[in-house]
């Protein structure tokens, strides 16, 4: 007994030795909620987690440490206890967190720590996300109307959670509120939270009012613990004490238009309509008419239709108009009654309308009524009783190529009893005047006629505005795009049109509308056109113009917008590159006028879709350089819309320029297009303008020039006058070639004609005999009495010896031979010419003068020979054999030695060397005559001297050292021949005949025709070669007669290097 009460005391101390450890383990949530304190719950934005504990904590900790004790576990995490505070022997701790789901559940775990951060204890927690407000499930009023107010409201309110039909986490419904109009019905305020579904509730009501009418809303709507707000429902109810209010009657005839007044003795039938203003409650049964009043024995009758507010008996018969009364009764669905008696007024309308007017659109001369292609004719009636229907309305057009009886399109009740009837017309016919008639079947709507038919004369004019011309201006809001428009510009349209009284444009497709000119005056009509959309786009303005008739002319004009790019920075489109002319000025001219510097700019892009827009220069104050106040005037010119060229012109001031080079820098401002976009950047390139000046100023340059005319007359008289006396004695044997040639082309001219009569005869033979002797005969004639007695004149017998034969020719000039005159004139134009060579110079006697190199002996004349047959020994064929066609194979080089101041030199011709050197003493005189007459007299700039001079030097002084060499000679010889081919035809002949025929019959030429003047044979074997050399020769012979006389005059035969004796001119300036 002893041994298990001792062991019972063991067991009670053990007890309360571990009493404290359990106290210890106590942990109670007493909250785990929300904003809103509702346990479990929390919104799914901006709401934060409250978390409270209540824990006994072994030890006595401090609050800092109690806080660590306890934490909260949750998604994987764990977090600390924010904050503890002591209630006697317990500790309060809270958590508040802000990082929650926002849908659907999350668990957590409150964990109670020993000081060793054992687990103790923990609870367990579950928080749910309330997403959606209350639903009204069922809501009802009945009945929607009533005359007493009373209704029964039913309705059904279920609240969720996470979604809808899921009430798990839902708050719960905390307040219902029901009213009527702005009166409240209910309030239902639940204290507890987290209810979410209830049962069906009924609410009866009675709404108190004194109007006879009245209509409103009942509503219900809920709200939540956590503030959620369902969306109000609705119902609309009335209270209806009031009854129809029946307020008049209109009768209508069959076509819809309304019975005003009625004809004598006529029973109408018609539409009767009763207006009723109700609730829309009004029945269609109730409303019923006495009919008796207006048609006896018709009775009462129910309305057939309603129509809104009015309400229809069809088909009434009308008979007593002048008793017009109609008794109604009508009810509503609510019983209230109502009745009238309604009265009417149908007065007798026996009088047909009266026309007072009938006119057009426009008028033209003397009021006469103007209609165009589309015209409009209008007749105005007087009609004071029934009125007046387009059907009843007519006109005689048939003068206006249309009908005989053409209804109106339209009348109208202008007020005051006047209709206005209108007919559209389009006239067949031209223009002109022509008569309409408005027809006596015109009635009005009861059938009273017109009294009688009335005529108006109308001028017809189909003939439309004549658009002559329109400028176009483009007013630019930002930069000048020349004529291109972006968003914001303004395009100005002046056209010039002939007979346009009005003008209308079709802006819509540049952000405007249908709209009228500016102003049309005379002959303009002006339009802006504000560009109000934004590129780039294609858009067209059209244009309408209409003259007095209403005739209608049309324009469209298409053009481009631009777009702009707004958001460019871009200012390096261009790179410049300048370049000025002229490079140097002469002072001589700079100071007598205002001397223009150009400038070509030219501009390369660094995009290569990149275009100019404009290109202008800054103000003169914007160039900047020491000598830019030389400047006066600036532009730029060639700068149209894509100019990648041009050119600025600066305008010098007209001053001595005592500096020798003008240097200054402008501003070129360029915009610019890059595809179809301006870049609203402006780019600016600094460009760099020079020139430089030569000679003196004017002054003092003028001060030299008479010096320098007496130097160059000194020159040319004194140095060189003995040439100008050689030289004219040499002229005047050239003038004898003249004589020469003269004389060489009457003989052509016979020969041809004696050649052309052969070559007849010869083509006659193949056919008959007897003519061609007879063409033979005449030309044996034509021998013996004219070219005999030539050749016996010119050409002497030669003499014999002893035994008859003619002795050598050894030639010398004595008196008897002057007879032979032909030679003389050869041998004077040869030496003159330098064409003489030793062989034909040995024939006369040594007192001859001819070229020196006969003198010299033979060593010279092989220098000669030497420098001919170097110069001409590039032609491919021989010169004269092309241009000789009745002499072929003669062997005269085409050199010609007198022309080249070196040829004359090798071949020791002084006729040649006088004529070279009198080129050189022309030079000098001509520039002294050129500083007296073209710069003092007419003011010419003095280089104008110096350049011809120099041109004059070089062409026939310093430059024949080209005729050394054969290039040059050769190209200038056959370009002669080409050229003279191209002119003249028949020199082509000429070259044929030479290359084909190769030479003559016999010796040749002249001779070969008439050395035997008895015989004209031709022999047979030749025929055929002879017939086809003939004829081309022939030919020939005519062209060197036709061109003989030109010969006679070229420069080969006579003709001065320089055209005009400028010596002579310049001592008559002197003088």
């Amino acid at each position: 007994m002893k041994m298990q009460v001792r062991f019972a005391a063991f067991v009670m101390i053990f007890l309360v030795l571990c009493m404290p450890a359990a106290f210890a383990q106590r942990l109670d949530v007493t909250r785990f909620s929300g904003k809103d304190n509702v346990e479990e719950v929390i919104s799914s934005e901006g709401d934060e987690l409250h978390v409270v504990v209540s824990a006994e904590l072994q030890g006595d900790p401090s609050l800092d440490v109690a806080r660590t004790r306890l934490l909260v576990r949750h998604a994987g995490e764990e977090e600390y206890f924010s904050e503890c505070s002591r209630q006697d022997s317990l500790y309060k701790c809270t958590y508040v967190s802000d990082d929650l789901i926002s849908f659907g559940s999350e668990d957590y775990v409150i964990v109670l720590l020993d000081a060793d951060n054992n687990e103790l204890k923990s609870v367990k927690k579950v928080l749910g996300v309330d997403r959606i407000a209350p639903e009204i499930l069922q809501f009802s009023v009945e009945p929607q109307m009533s005359r007493t107010g009373e209704m029964d409201i039913s309705y059904l309110i279920e609240d969720y959670g996470a979604s809808v039909g899921d009430t798990a986490f839902c708050s719960g419904v905390k307040e219902i509120r029901i009213t009527a109009g702005e009166s409240l019905v209910k309030k239902v305020d639940y204290d507890n939270p987290k209810v979410c579904d209830s049962e069906e509730q009924r609410v009866d009501y009675k709404y108190s009012t004194a109007d006879n009418f009245v209509g409103f809303d009942v509503c219900i709507i809920a709200e939540d613990y956590l503030g959620q707000v369902s969306d109000v429902e609705c119902k609309s109810y009335s209270i209806d004490n009031s009854p129809p209010r029946i307020k008049s009657v209109q009768f209508s005839d069959s076509r819809g238009y309304a019975l005003s007044h009625i004809k004598t003795g006529q029973e109408v039938v018609a539409d009767m309509s009763v207006v009723i203003e109700g609730e829309d409650d009004v029945v269609l049964e109730s409303v019923k008419a006495d009919l008796s009043k207006i048609h006896p024995g018709a009775g009462v009758r129910a309305a057939d239709d309603v129509i809104e507010d009015a309400f229809i008996w069809n088909d009434v018969k009308i008979t007593s108009p002048s008793t017009c009364e109609v008794p109604v009764s009508a009810s509503d669905e609510m019983g209230n009654n109502a009745s009238a008696v309604l009265e009417c007024s149908l007065p007798v309308d026996d009088t047909g309308p009266v026309v007072q007017a009938v006119y057009a659109g426009a008028a033209g001369a003397n009021a006469t009524p103007l209609i165009g292609v589309n015209g409009t004719v209008y007749v105005d009636l007087l009609e004071e009783g029934a009125g007046m229907d387009k059907a009843d309305a007519f006109l005689d057009l048939h003068n206006l190529g249309l009908g005989t009886v053409v209804q109106a399109d339209e009348c109208v009740d202008q007020g005051a009893n006047v209709w206005r009837c209108a007919w559209q017309v389009v006239p067949d016919v031209g223009t002109g005047r022509h008569k309409i008639t408005v027809i006596d079947g015109t009635s009005d709507d009861l059938g009273n006629y017109v009294d009688s038919r009335v005529s108006q004369e109308v001028l017809v004019d189909t003939t439309p505005p004549d658009i002559n011309s329109v400028d176009i201006t483009f007013i630019h809001e930002n930069a000048d795009y020349g004529p291109y428009a972006v968003y914001g510009d303004t395009i100005e349209f002046l056209f010039n049109v002939t007979d346009g009284m009005e003008g209308y444009a079709n802006l819509s497709m540049i952000g405007g509308n249908y709209s009228p000119a500016l102003e049309c005056t005379g002959d303009f009509c002006k339009f802006y056109a504000l560009i109000d959309v934004s590129g780039p786009l294609n858009a067209t303005i059209h244009f309408d113009f209409f003259d007095l008739a209403g005739n209608q002319e049309s324009y469209d004009h298409s053009f481009f917008v631009y777009g702009v790019l707004l958001n460019d920075t871009v200012t390096n489109y261009w790179d410049a590159r300048v370049r000025c002319s002229p490079k140097m000025i002469d002072r001589n001219t700079a100071e007598l006028y205002n001397h223009p510097l150009y400038c070509h700019i030219k501009l390369t892009p660094n995009n290569p879709e990149a275009e100019t827009v404009f290109v202008s220069l800054g103000e003169l104050g914007e160039c900047i350089g020491d000598d830019v106040g030389y400047v006066v005037d600036l532009e730029v010119i060639n700068n149209n819309f894509g100019s990648r060229d041009p050119y600025a012109v600066f305008t010098l001031a007209a001053t001595p320029f005592e500096i020798n080079d003008l240097k200054f820098n402008c501003p070129l401002y360029v915009a610019t297009r890059v595809g179809d976009f301006f870049s609203p950047v402006v780019e600016v390139e600094n460009i760099t303008a020079k020139t430089e000046f030569y000679n003196l100023p004017y002054g003092e340059a003028y001060d030299n020039i008479e010096d320098s005319i007496k130097d160059a007359m000194e020159k040319a008289m004194k140095n060189w006058e003995w040439v100008g006396t050689v030289e004219d004695v040499m002229n005047s044997l050239r003038s004898m070639c003249h004589t020469k040639n003269t004389v060489t082309s009457a003989f052509a001219v016979l020969e041809s004609a004696i050649h052309l009569l052969i070559v007849a005869a010869a083509a006659v033979r193949l056919i008959k005999k007897k003519p061609a002797e007879a063409l033979l005969d005449q030309a044996q004639y034509l021998c013996n009495k004219a070219v005999g007695p030539l050749e016996q004149l010119f050409t002497p017998e030669p003499e014999k010896d002893e035994e008859g034969k003619p002795k050598p020719k050894k030639k010398s000039i004595t008196r008897g031979d002057f007879q032979s005159l032909f030679n003389l004139l050869d041998l004077a134009c040869k030496m003159a010419n330098c064409q003489l060579s030793t062989e034909e110079a040995k024939e006369y006697e040594e007192e001859i003068v001819v070229g020196a190199s006969y003198f010299f002996g033979s060593g010279q004349e092989d220098a000669c020979r030497a420098y001919k047959e170097t110069v001409s020994g590039a032609y491919l064929v021989d010169y004269d054999t092309l241009t000789e066609g009745s002499e072929i194979g003669e062997t005269e080089s085409p050199v010609d030695v007198k022309e080249s101041f070196i040829g004359s030199l090798m071949c020791t011709c002084l006729p040649g060397i006088t004529y070279n050197l009198n080129k050189i003493r022309q030079i000098h005189c001509g520039y002294a005559y050129c500083l007296g007459k073209r710069v003092l007299e007419e003011g010419l700039q003095r280089s104008y001297c110096s350049n011809e001079k120099a041109y004059l030097t070089c062409n026939y002084v310093t430059g024949q050292i080209f005729e050394v060499f054969p290039f040059a000679s050769l190209v200038d010889r056959y370009v002669s021949v080409i050229q003279e081919a191209y002119a003249n035809p028949i020199s082509l002949v000429t070259m044929l005949s030479s290359l084909v025929c190769g030479g003559n019959r016999g010796t040749g030429g002249f001779y070969d025709y008439c050395m035997d003047r008895g015989s004209f044979e031709v022999e047979a074997g030749n025929m055929g070669m002879y017939l086809i050399c003939s004829v081309p020769k022939t030919a020939a012979k005519i062209g060197d007669a036709v061109a003989s006389y030109q010969l006679s005059e070229s420069e080969r035969f006579g003709a001065k290097p320089v055209s005009e004796d400028y010596c002579d001119m310049a001592e008559e300036m002197l003088e």
